[in-house]
């Protein structure tokens, strides 16, 4: 009797959701900019009958890197970049300071055959080896061959395991079409990979694993980040927030210990966000408390708090790496060692993102900017030394494509995606050194 009151319940909750849930997807597609398909922003034909964007103040200072549509992305090993085209057409690069570089190694290729959502699927994989490591890309769509009713389109990344995982090749899964350009990808599927043959196999169990709203497995069952594998240590981990409502994926997580267990063993539990740091002092994450967020480190059973912030996490302030930023005071705190650095001549008034150049010498504040609380069309980029204490301001319209990442090539290279050309039929991959 209570396993059918308990059915009821859900069947009455995922109703309730779906009926929120097509609400907000149609709020999403009139607000979204661009789409994978066509990187170049939608409102720019209109904006070009009075603005050109490739002949502005800020278009002088750029260096075209890359045109057509061409999208070049961080590959996550330092050094190397990709593009990849949604016909599959990947291209692999390294940065010399002032150009991207094809790579001049072998590029191979491997076809994948994995299982998600009880689908049998396959992809091509381009994968390189670079300074001892292996990574490689693959996207498979509806048009391209991809055989599933579930699925229109699969974006696939080949890698070495992390040291913690043992020896050989992980394939990490991300089914989010409108993520394609994205350079955080939260992946929701988790392989050990043969490269030998192609075949995968999954890590987790998916026991007691819902359905989501599309009706494929929940998504936010199993998660990794990119940085989350940089920053694992030598902890066998991922990241789930299963426990937690759908739409909190990535949000509210749980860090549980790798296994094919019924209920894998939770590490930490509720942290905010995806960050994550397991190093010699202890596991580094972010907890929600009444007044803000701490940043608190366990090691062994002992928790203690390092260091603790007022307001909204995930609206007061902006997140890159171990760097945070506080969006009024401007002060921006390393999570790990509580060094500051101060920024000025900067105004965040719209939905704006952060940046951290390797070393910590640079950064970029880069927002879509607002005037008496309604979304105008200019775009603002804030190029920040910390060493000259110094702050370089743009302010115009189709500064840089929100859906692609803004990313430093290097130490003193911004890359960012932008409108190429005059008509705004096509975008490109420029960069900007500081």
């Amino acid at each position: 009797m209570k396993k059918s009151k308990l059915n009821k319940i859900y069947i009455v909750a995922v109703i309730v959701t779906a009926v929120v849930f097509a609400a907000c997807c149609v709020v999403y597609l009139v607000t979204k900019k661009g789409n994978p398909e066509q990187p170049s922003q939608a409102q720019t034909t209109q904006i070009s009958e009075m603005f050109d964007p490739v002949n502005s103040e800020f278009s002088a200072k750029c260096v075209l890197q890359k045109d057509d549509n061409e999208i070049i992305l961080p590959s996550g090993e330092e050094g190397l970049f990709y593009s990849c085209s949604l016909d599959n057409e990947v291209k692999f690069y390294t940065f010399t300071g002032e150009r991207y570089e094809s790579f001049d190694g072998d590029v191979k290729e491997v076809t994948v055959s994995f299982t998600a959502s009880f689908d049998s699927l396959r992809c091509a994989v381009k994968y390189v080896d670079f300074n001892g490591r292996t990574v490689g890309f693959g996207v498979a769509t509806a048009d391209s061959g991809l055989k599933s009713d579930k699925y229109e389109f699969a974006f696939l990344k080949l890698i070495n395991k992390p040291a913690s995982y043992g020896n050989g090749y992980l394939l990490l899964a991300d089914f989010n079409k409108n993520e394609f350009y994205s350079g955080e990808k939260i992946y929701s599927e988790i392989y050990d990979f043969n490269l030998s043959s192609g075949n995968t196999s999954t890590y987790v169990s998916n026991n007691t694993r819902l359905i989501d709203l599309n009706g494929t497995l929940r998504q936010d069952w199993t998660m990794l980040t990119d940085e989350f594998i940089r920053n694992m240590g030598e902890g066998k981990y991922f990241l789930s927030s299963r426990y937690y409502s759908y739409d909190e994926t990535g949000y509210r997580s749980d860090v549980m210990v790798l296994s094919n267990a019924y209920r894998p063993a939770v590490v930490v539990s509720d942290i905010m966000g995806t960050w994550f740091v397991n190093n010699e002092d202890g596991m580094h994450y972010i907890k929600k408390t009444d007044t803000g967020f701490d940043v608190c480190v366990k090691k062994g059973d002992d928790v203690s708090v390092l260091r603790s912030f007022s307001g909204d996490y995930n609206t007061d302030y902006l997140h890159s790496g171990n760097k945070i930023l506080d969006k009024i005071s401007l002060t921006v705190t390393d999570l790990l060692t509580g060094e500051t650095k101060q920024i000025k001549d900067v105004l965040i008034t719209g939905e704006a993102s952060f940046a951290v150049s390797p070393d910590g010498t640079k950064a970029v504040i880069y927002q879509n900017k607002t005037a008496g609380g309604k979304s105008d069309e200019n775009q603002s980029i804030a190029f920040i030394n910390f060493n000259s204490n110094s702050t370089e301001n743009f302010t115009e319209p189709l500064l840089f494509n929100e859906n692609c990442p803004v990313f430093f090539a290097d130490n003193g290279t911004l890359s960012f995606a932008r409108v190429s050309s005059s008509d705004g039929s096509k975008a490109g991959t420029y960069t900007y050194s500081f």
